[in-house]
């Protein structure tokens, strides 16, 4: 363990262990400490030599940095938390082409088919295509591999 005393400022940092704080809380304190840091060292320098400007705006670049690649890192949390959105995620609608699905519709019409393609809506939206009717992945009931009886005819079957 060492500390570092800068005018009245102390940190105090151990080797090699580090708490369990959430990543995001954990970059919100090491951008607080930054700042209390770069404070202290403004305060701390001498007027009559003043820190280097070059390193200063290095300083400065280094937070700026920071901040955007934080800012990037919660843009791509919420991408991803969009795309696995609900009970499918883009990966599990693109594996069910070519798949045998059935199931039944809110107003209780069953249906059967071999997926043939995916369809994007504005929004978002995303229907599957068997055949020519459009099914929403929700009223799926049961996924068979290509060839299994279980879901056999394609399109639209009435109970």
């Amino acid at each position: 363990m060492s500390d570092t005393s800068v005018t009245g400022v102390t940190s105090t940092s151990t080797s090699g262990t580090t708490a369990a704080v959430p990543r995001q809380d954990q970059a919100e304190v090491q951008k607080d400490e930054f700042l209390r840091l770069l404070v202290a060292e403004l305060g701390a320098q001498n007027p009559l030599e003043p820190m280097d400007g070059t390193q200063f705006v290095a300083q400065l670049a280094q937070f700026s940095v920071l901040e955007q690649i934080q800012g990037l890192r919660d843009d791509l949390k919420q991408e991803l938390a969009s795309l696995t959105q609900g009970a499918w995620s883009w990966t599990h609608l693109v594996s069910l082409i070519g798949q045998n699905v059935s199931g039944q519709t809110p107003d209780g019409q069953a249906f059967s088919g071999t997926v043939t393609a995916l369809e994007i809506g504005t929004g978002g939206s995303v229907k599957l295509k068997l055949g020519t009717t459009e099914i929403d992945p929700e009223w799926i009931g049961l996924v068979s591999p290509p060839g299994d009886a279980a879901a056999g005819s394609t399109g639209v079957t009435t109970p």
